[in-house]
């Protein structure tokens, strides 16, 4: 049977930035209850790959089923895969410790379910380091950031040397995923500081330091490169923010994100094919599309795979997209809402013309398509992108027989002259 999901969609004006928050359904498709929790997802070589520091690494090929991709790691032992994955061309890299208090490795591999020892990186104290929190490659120059310090090779990673730091940087690790390069210069956020480099992670200096106003309780969470800007996000005792710099760091502005995102500790940013995410507490999410200028609230409604609601929605820790759907790993599980679209769960005002509802919902044997324009195309695709049904609707209507459907959720389309409206549909029989 289908469960269908009508999407309420509210659209909110912001003075001081035009902010349209809309709520966006989410909905669980991990199998056996993996992967969960505080991972990193990345899509590559065909697959969504998810790195996390507790159940290693999975990987699934068509969204929703997920298999161990930890061939070469094992043994692995909780905590010691890193919640870290880089892609260089046609290369994914992460790291792990064989134990709690071994020195961390970097790992490669070609198609992200097999994986081979580059070599384990050296800190200055054998033990007790800490694992990898960030990763970077261009060319034959690699750097990583250990709960120790950064480290930088000159050889594919092969040889390690540690980095060197001005004398105003007083935390000298990234925090996860922020080690970003610019026109040039490599750049890293450490709790305190957006640090540089100029010289390929051999020696840094501090370039934006945190405000001094909130700097007992302040400390930087992320940084991503999107077009020729850098974005970082900060968590000040329950209230967050993201910085923008677009002069190569040489001025930073806080970026007005929504009447509700301030007022929330900010604890991660990705920035994906030009669209930028960020989540904090209180299991806020929200999307910019036009490099930090306006954002939306993605937060929205979950559900789990048997399509009951989840209490308090989710505490969401990375995304990606994959297939042109939008994922989200979070404390239950990963999920979906769909194809992002210009705002994952947004609305434009061509789509509001095309607004049609979707009943039952969830359905069964049935679903009914109202008020649709006529002479509109309508087509169904499962999370995949696979189309599963389509057709043309007539008088406003149009009568979907699912019984053939399997579970799952849908998207459903309805199209005409260009413009395109979409309604989530779920299954379960």
């Amino acid at each position: 049977m289908r469960k269908n999901l009508l999407k309420t969609i509210t659209i909110v004006a912001s003075l001081a930035v035009s902010v349209n928050v809309n709520a966006q359904d989410w909905h669980m498709v991990t199998n056996n209850g993996f992967p969960l929790g505080e991972g990193y997802i990345d899509s590559f070589d065909n697959k969504l790959v998810v790195a996390n520091g507790e159940i290693g690494v999975w990987s699934t090929g068509n969204g929703t089923d997920w298999v161990k991709s930890d061939t070469g790691l094992t043994p692995v032992l909780a905590g010691c895969v890193s919640r870290v994955l880089f892609r260089y061309q046609d290369t994914l890299y992460t790291a792990k410790r064989l134990n709690p208090t071994s020195k961390p490795s970097l790992y490669a591999s070609t198609d992200g379910t097999n994986w081979s020892l580059v070599s384990e990186i050296t800190p200055s104290v054998a033990t007790g380091s800490g694992n990898v929190t960030a990763i970077y490659r261009n060319n034959t120059t690699v750097i990583v950031s250990t709960g120790e310090g950064i480290y930088h090779s000159a050889d594919n990673g092969l040889t390690w040397t540690a980095s060197t730091f001005s004398s105003d940087i007083a935390i000298k690790w990234a925090t996860p995923n922020s080690i970003v390069e610019l026109n040039g210069a490599i750049y890293a956020a450490t709790e305190r500081n957006i640090i540089k480099s100029t010289d390929n992670g051999a020696s840094w200096t501090s370039g934006f330091v945190r405000p001094s106003a909130t700097a007992a309780t302040f400390v930087f969470t992320g940084l991503v490169k999107n077009n020729n800007s850098l974005l970082a996000t900060f968590d000040a005792l329950y209230v967050g923010g993201v910085y923008r710099t677009s002069d190569n760091g040489a001025t930073w502005e806080n970026v007005v994100l929504s009447d509700n995102t301030n007022k929330v500790g900010t604890k991660f940013i990705q920035a994906i094919n030009g669209i930028i995410f960020t989540g904090g507490e209180s299991n806020y999410i929200a999307q910019s599309n036009d490099n930090g200028a306006t954002w939306h609230s993605i937060k929205g409604t979950w559900y789990e795979a048997d399509g009951v609601t989840v209490l308090n929605s989710e505490r969401t820790f990375s995304f990606g997209i994959f297939n042109g759907n939008l994922y989200a790993i979070s404390v239950s599980g990963v999920f979906t809402s769909g194809a992002p679209g210009t705002f994952p769960g947004g609305i434009s005002e061509s789509e509001n013309k095309l607004a049609f509802s979707v009943f039952p919902n969830p359905a069964k044997e049935t679903a009914m398509i109202n008020h649709a324009p006529d002479n509109s195309s309508i087509k169904i695709s499962d999370v995949t992108g696979k189309v599963v049904y389509s057709s043309l609707i007539s008088n406003g209507q149009a009568i979907i027989n699912t019984t053939d459907f399997v579970n799952g959720v849908y998207i459903i389309q309805v199209e005409k002259n260009g413009a395109a409206a979409h309604r989530k549909l779920v299954v379960n029989k």
